[in-house]
């Protein structure tokens, strides 16, 4: 592509001899912080459905990632080419039902096939629990249902959360203000939103976020 090849003639200028310092002092640890922001901001645009921004935002967020890849060529850890041809090879691979032979339709099944290839890869065959490779610094509320989710699929008991259940961790809580109780109560509501396909920590930020704009708003009022 005539743009990929413009882009990466920016990056390999920007960290050339005569490139910009700033960019020549950057390693991918230092751009940690520049890529979670990206993210974001790239959330901030679907979640308002801003064409514009998302077009830029998803740029800064391609800039960044042909970026570290480069630092890592110029390490000789790999070749910006291995990173594309690795993910190309892992779609493929884990989408037998598009690009084999397999018959496939049903959504549970492919992501459970999924799964299945994924665990037969060199790098995850030796992991011990379906929980390794969930990343450390996922948000916690984030990673609790990613488990939920791998627990699941591995076939692993779950207490079962009804709505008299969730009510009677509620009144405990109402009725001894124990933070104990509490805890509890969130728990029960963590597992009963999972058991009945609410995607909890979306609806959590989603209403943080609103709720932060209209205190904001508020204050400047």
């Amino acid at each position: 592509m005539k743009e990929f090849d413009k882009l990466f003639d920016v990056v390999k200028t920007l960290r050339g001899k005569r490139g910009c310092p700033w960019d020549r002092k950057q390693t991918p640890k230092s751009m940690v912080s520049s890529l979670i922001e990206e993210v974001y901001e790239i959330v901030d645009a679907i979640e308002t459905n801003n064409a514009e921004d998302l077009k830029e935002e998803l740029g800064d967020l391609f800039f960044l990632t042909l970026f570290i890849s480069y630092l890592g060529e110029q390490k000789n850890l790999f070749r910006v080419s291995e990173v594309l041809k690795e993910i190309t090879e892992k779609l493929v691979r884990r989408h037998p039902h598009v690009f084999g032979s397999i018959n496939e339709k049903n959504v549970e099944q492919i992501i459970l096939n999924w799964e299945n290839i994924k665990l037969s890869e060199a790098k995850n065959i030796n992991r011990k629990t379906p929980f390794d490779g969930i990343p450390k610094r996922l948000p916690e509320i984030q990673k609790f249902f990613k488990i939920l989710e791998k627990a699941k699929r591995a076939g692993i008991e779950i207490e079962i959360i009804n709505p008299e259940s969730l009510f009677s961790s509620l009144n405990e809580y109402l009725k001894s203000k124990k933070e104990s109780n509490l805890s509890k109560f969130i728990e029960d509501l963590l597992i009963f939103s999972f058991q009945n396909k609410a995607n909890l920590p979306n609806i959590i930020r989603k209403l943080c976020r609103k709720k932060v704009k209209e205190f904001t708003k508020k204050v400047k009022n």
